[in-house]
């Protein structure tokens, strides 16, 4: 898949240079937060076609970005931290991009848990995770979800707490609080984590599998055999479903249900 190293650097150096003829947004929202007058201004703007144009363009580009310097920075040096490195500092020096170098940062240390080099991850991120605002949930999310795959739940608590300290509304934050929770046998605050999760976001399909089995695991059958039931209507086949399923409706005395979960489960 890796072709010409000097080629794919470059492109990445023109794609960078790009003027997308946007205005700053930070020049739409420099001011006094308690004038306002200003205020309604701001809203005003944020409800505005052209600023709504720009938003979109922005983001578009941001992505397009991110996914360039993913694709090339396993490629363009001998070690693959080492080219997540330099797409970094060459976002960093671009204007227009600067803001996304934590978040590579951040893709590298992900990079570093797919190849179950959890040490070096942890070591990413854990300097992220010093830092303030959304990086540092973002890390302590991440921290959270490796020190639980290795099973140190005490490590996993701490980060799961500071990462739903700072971002109230991230759903996998909570979900990871809720993990630890449940391992530790506490289902009922586990499943009050991964309800708020669900409600975070509704699309996190994770937590509502893990509500599911919290419920389960308090003796609410029927209230866990409802999400499971959710779950297959969205998922339609998965086997981990189907067998809570199956094994829910056999524990309720729902033969005939069990038998038929049981069938879906081999058909699958």
């Amino acid at each position: 898949m890796c072709g010409d190293r000097q080629a794919m650097k470059s492109a990445f150096e023109r794609m960078l240079k790009i003027d997308l003829n946007l205005t700053p947004e930070d020049s739409y929202f420099k001011h006094d937060k308690t004038d306002t007058k200003w205020n309604e201004l701001v809203d005003a703007i944020k409800g505005d076609r052209l600023y709504q144009y720009e938003k979109s363009k922005r983001e578009k580009a941001d992505q397009l970005v991110t996914r360039a310097a993913k694709l090339i920075a396993p490629c363009i040096e001998p070690e693959f931290s080492q080219g997540f490195d330099w797409v970094a500092d060459q976002v960093k020096l671009a204007e227009q991009y600067k803001h996304l170098y934590n978040e590579i940062q951040i893709s590298k240390a992900i990079s570093y848990v797919k190849m179950k080099k959890f040490n070096e991850a942890i070591e990413t991120l854990k300097e992220f995770a010093k830092k303030g605002s959304d990086i540092a949930g973002s890390a302590s999310t991440n921290l959270a979800a490796i020190f639980f795959l290795q099973n140190d739940l005490a490590q996993a608590q701490k980060y799961a707490t500071i990462a739903v300290e700072l971002d109230p509304y991230n759903a996998q934050a909570f979900n990871n609080k809720g993990c630890v929770l449940y391992k530790e046998g506490q289902f009922g605050q586990a499943y009050q984590f991964f309800s708020q999760a669900c409600k975070n976001d509704a699309t996190c399909i994770e937590a509502l599998y893990n509500m599911a089995l919290a419920a389960k695991s308090q003796g609410h059958l029927e209230e866990a055999k409802d999400k499971f039931e959710q779950l297959h209507s969205i998922l339609r086949t998965n086997a981990e479903v189907e067998y809570q399923l199956a094994e829910i409706c056999e524990t309720m005395g729902d033969l005939d249900m069990a038998k038929h979960w049981s069938v879906v489960l081999i058909l699958i």
